[in-house]
């Protein structure tokens, strides 16, 4: 907002400022649709399958590539718990 107002101090025309903005927002909107969610946003969600191809798909970004059978080892805490207490209540 600093900007704009010294830029409408010393240029009263206002349409080449807000075609900039214009594009810088739609600049940034197409940015951040690409970007995945966190395998700490699945697992918060008992998302555990999607949360593992995530850790894949970092693993991979970092330089580390992953077995199938690895990513497969992968076991939650969340998702231990949730087999207990399934297996509590059926007995």
């Amino acid at each position: 907002m600093i900007f704009q107002a010294i830029y409408y101090y010393f240029n009263k025309n206002w349409m080449p400022l807000h075609l900039f903005q214009i594009g810088l927002a739609a600049f940034l909107i197409l940015m951040i649709t690409p970007v995945p969610e966190s395998p700490k946003f699945y697992y918060a969600n008992n998302r555990f399958a999607e949360a593992r191809r995530a850790l894949k798909k970092v693993a991979k970004f970092n330089g580390n590539i992953m077995k199938p059978i690895q990513v497969d080892a992968i076991v939650f805490d969340l998702e231990i718990k949730e087999k207990v207490q399934y297996v509590d209540l059926n007995g």
